[in-house]
């Protein structure tokens, strides 16, 4: 199984880190439910308050290997409206994935602390098209995506996209002594710049995948009409 893939995309990450103070400037981050170490600033939420973006919304296990769900976070794609985050170098990110056709939504800036972890998760049903985009900003050796009983991989902070498949269960490790923070999007891959994530015609039955383009289009026609 391929759930991971380094992209032939490089952005600025010296000018990532530096707008990083943009983002303190506004405020602590947010945390994600009883995880406190994990959490950050969205840049795309579906009120466009940059506290919002953390819900919890997946499927999760407990130490029994229990599966149960949290149905707190809203449908992914109607996470689009910018905040108050969504400013510099995070801005012109967001529109060059939009030019290129990742559709990214929820984006968000995500910090692990060192020696932290999240839970055993899926952030989409098993078999169904959930893919993330991360660029990382400051990460250390021992910062690690790892996909039960598939693998794990280390995504080095030089400025290039990964794309993850995140409906497997997964967890984000930062066995280090320094923190992780990330540039993190929900993301459709509808051009050529992966070569295992592209919705192909025989993935677009996808509900994920309808539920994105519909509203997608949907919000097209308003802007045209706006315009019109």
């Amino acid at each position: 199984m391929i759930f991971h893939e380094k992209l032939n995309l490089k952005f600025d990450v010296n000018a990532m880190r530096e707008e990083m103070s943009s983002m303190y400037e506004l405020g602590p981050r947010v945390t994600q439910g009883e995880v406190g170490e994990f959490g950050g600033w969205s840049l795309q939420t579906d009120d466009g308050d940059w506290r919002r973006g953390f819900e919890q919304g997946g499927y999760y296990e407990n130490e029994s290997n229990e599966r149960f769900t949290y149905g707190q976070a809203r449908p992914t794609h109607e996470y689009n409206k910018p905040t108050a985050a969504c400013i510099g170098i995070f801005s012109d990110i967001i529109n060059e994935l939009e030019e290129k056709g990742f559709h990214p939504h929820r984006t968000r800036i995500t910090a692990l602390d060192p020696g932290q972890s999240t839970s055993w998760h899926l952030d989409g049903k098993e078999n169904e098209y959930a893919v993330r985009l991360h660029i990382p900003i400051t990460t250390n050796p021992n910062c690690y995506f790892e996909v039960r009983n598939e693998g794990i991989v280390h995504m080095p902070a030089d400025g290039h996209a990964h794309v993850v498949d995140v409906a497997t269960m997964h967890q984000a490790r930062n066995e280090g002594t320094t923190s992780r923070i990330h540039f993190l999007a929900q993301v459709w891959v509808t051009q050529g710049y992966s070569e295992h994530f592209v919705v192909t015609e025989s993935r677009k039955n996808i509900s994920s995948y309808y539920n994105m383009m519909g509203y997608y289009t949907y919000l097209k026609m308003l802007d045209e009409q706006a315009k019109g």
